[in-house]
């Protein structure tokens, strides 16, 4: 015979039930803000997060200044200074792989922007400027072992601005123009630090290039309908390079591929720019924000992939791992971890202050049931099975 659904075997339900439920609700995707240094106005951008997914920097005001920062899961958000100087600002741009070496650019007085590259054991680090170390250079990529870093540097030496190649040994190195241009940056490198990308210039446009150690710089040319395009950032394979180019006097998000050239990603609906802030390490997905800036500058965290174009950050990471920003404005989108689970970027958060978040989009492992829960649910069998012999 059929036995009836008792109230034990209500009971029985529910606990096995839950026991499905919680290991499901670990899973669940995070939005994490990152808040701010203690100080100061309430204000944080995060700039990048390293390829492992553990440490975000980016930089946040303070009692003293502008001073950049480290954020870790364990550590929260951490001040890692500025130089040494009549002026207070540093701001941190690139990461390493495992979040241990840091780069950016910092005041050392209130017309001097130096260079550095910061480590726990050595702390802040000055690396100069091309030629001097006067006017304004940045630091702003690195490989993944920290030990080169690319950027751009404007100083009495290097008037027109250059950008350069620096490693411990060699230190900054100018890597010069392309023919007919008088300015140039460096803005991107691949993991193993054998290629970077930037742009090259005249006064009035400019054109994206691919530099090895073998060939030098070679242009990537400039889009179809630009007037000046911009390479910025490269897969860690060397095959895809994001950038963005002027077209009809509008910022346009670009992909570079070696078979296909540029390709214009176009923007979204409401906003005339589109600007990327980098590539994923695999190459599939382009990042960055979408911009209007009249009647005041206005912006959106963006993505692009193949399959669905672009998108709002906002949108994606709702839509398809069911996170609650609905009074969050994620207004850039500046990081994504080599396998592509954790975001990093900044927004306006419900308070409207400027403030730096991740989303952490890595299945978290199961949680391990109480032993509680284990022995109600054996209780519960022990019970039905003795109730179903009396009934039979």
């Amino acid at each position: 015979m059929k036995h009836p659904f008792t109230t034990t075997s209500r009971l029985l339900a529910v606990s096995i039930s839950a026991m499905i439920l919680l290991p499901q609700a670990a899973m669940a995707a995070q939005f994490i803000p990152l808040g701010d240094l203690a100080g100061g106005a309430f204000q944080s951008r995060a700039t990048d997060v390293s390829a492992d997914g553990s440490t975000v920097i980016g930089y946040s005001a303070n009692a003293v200044g502008t001073e950049a920062f480290r954020w870790t899961r364990s550590g929260g958000m951490q001040s890692i200074g500025a130089l040494p100087g009549t002026g207070h600002a540093a701001y941190a741009s690139a990461v390493s792989a495992d979040g241990s070496v840091i780069a950016g650019y910092s005041t050392t007085d209130s017309s001097t922007y130096q260079a550095f590259r910061w480590t726990q054991a050595g702390g802040m680090v000055s690396i100069g400027g091309l030629g001097a170390n006067d006017g304004f250079t940045r630091g702003d990529a690195m490989s993944a072992d920290g030990s080169v870093i690319v950027g751009y540097s404007s100083t009495s030496a290097y008037p027109g601005g250059n950008g350069y190649r620096w490693t411990q040994s060699t230190g900054m190195q100018d890597l010069g123009i392309l023919p007919g241009d008088f300015t140039s940056w460096a803005r991107g490198i691949s993991a193993d630090g054998s290629i970077i990308v930037g742009q090259s210039n005249t006064t009035d446009s400019g054109q994206a290039y691919r530099w090895t150690t073998t060939d030098g710089l070679v242009s990537l040319g400039v889009a179809p309908g630009a007037t000046t395009t911009s390479a910025s950032d490269i897969s860690n394979d060397g095959t895809t390079i994001s950038g963005s180019g002027q077209v009809n006097g509008f910022s346009q998000a670009m992909v570079w591929t070696q078979g296909g050239g540029w390709e214009n990603l176009g923007s979204l609906a409401g906003y005339q720019y589109s600007a990327d802030a980098g590539i994923t390490a695999d190459g599939s997905m382009i990042f960055g924000q979408v911009f209007n800036v009249k009647p005041a500058f206005t912006s959106e965290g963006m993505v692009w992939d193949r399959a669905h174009g672009m998108r709002f950050a906002k949108d994606w990471l709702s839509t398809d791992y069911g996170l609650d920003l609905a009074n969050w404005t994620l207004s850039y989108v500046s990081g994504i971890s080599d396998d592509n689970q954790i975001i990093t970027g900044f927004g306006i958060n419900p308070n409207g202050n400027t403030e730096a978040w991740i989303a952490d989009l890595r299945p978290a492992a199961p949680v391990p049931l109480p032993s509680g829960v284990w022995l109600m649910g054996s209780g519960l069998f022990a019970i039905i099975r003795l109730r179903r012999k009396h009934e039979v």
